[in-house]
């Protein structure tokens, strides 16, 4: 069985309606948005998918499809083999996202008020989070006295860090990231993906979609690459494949899908 199965998937927003459209019922504008158009793909083991698009391609809104935010207006999705129209809180156990916008957190509260706040709402025990945060503030490397802050007084950088740990808290089976290395400093940046490629794909089994737009970045630890532009889902490939074996880079490759695609 399919681990993560999309078919047919499609995700389209309705254009902003004008008051004057409001008023003459007029509710036919032409400028509906199809974020995701027709998309089909399977999941069948662990793996770190390099998710890839120009702004505008429905990365983010892959993401929340995934996570159960958002439900599909056409086509079927299964997750683990839950159907998130039925299994929405199922799902939303099983997953965990970070946005590249978080807005998530208590201004007023601290760092660790917060994240204790976060793990509460998945049941863990203190012991359980604990034990959990030690080893993500290893990776991040995170000081222990920035856990006492409010939270509206960290830098940007750490409140991604802090984004990481509410995603990572309950143990997710699937991770998916939206821009994780944004902001953070290089030594965190190379730190936090080699332990999402090392410890949470290869040894803990875990799925992660990695959306960035640091194509080495994602060439050097993803397994598979899904290329995304304008809605359409135009390559889901081993990494390698789609280099070519090396022979050329993941950014020629990624220029040259697209391009293909416009072309036709």
């Amino acid at each position: 069985m399919e681990k993560i199965n999309f078919k047919s998937v499609s995700k389209i927003f309705p254009a902003n309606l004008n008051l004057t459209d409001l008023l003459n019922l007029n509710f036919k504008t032409g400028g509906d948005t199809k974020a995701l158009d027709d998309i089909s793909f399977d999941i069948h083991k662990s793996s770190l998918i390099g998710v890839l698009g120009k702004n505008g391609a429905g990365k983010t809104t892959l993401l929340r499809l995934l996570s159960g935010l958002l439900i599909p207006d056409s086509g079927k999705i299964s997750i683990f083999g839950l159907n998130p129209l039925k299994n929405n809180l199922e799902i939303k156990k099983t997953t965990g996202i970070l946005l590249n916008q978080e807005r998530s957190f208590y201004w007023r509260l601290t760092a660790k008020e917060n994240i204790n706040f976060f793990a509460s709402m998945h049941g863990l025990d203190k012991r359980t989070v604990q034990k959990r945060i030690s080893r993500l503030f290893d990776v991040l490397g995170i000081d222990k006295t920035i856990y006492e802050k409010r939270f509206d007084s960290l830098s940007s950088g750490m409140m991604k860090k802090f984004g990481i740990i509410r995603t990572l808290i309950h143990n997710p089976d699937i991770i998916l990231l939206d821009e994780p290395t944004k902001n953070l400093d290089y030594e965190s940046s190379l730190n936090f993906n080699a332990f999402a490629r090392n410890y949470l794909v290869k040894e803990q089994g875990k799925i992660i979609f990695y959306v960035s737009h640091e194509l080495r970045e994602i060439e050097a630890i993803s397994d598979k690459i899904m290329i995304l532009n304008k809605g359409k889902l135009l390559k889901f490939s081993d990494t390698s494949e789609l280099c070519a074996n090396q022979k050329i880079s993941l950014m020629n490759a990624f220029v040259k899908t697209v391009n293909d695609n416009h072309n036709e």
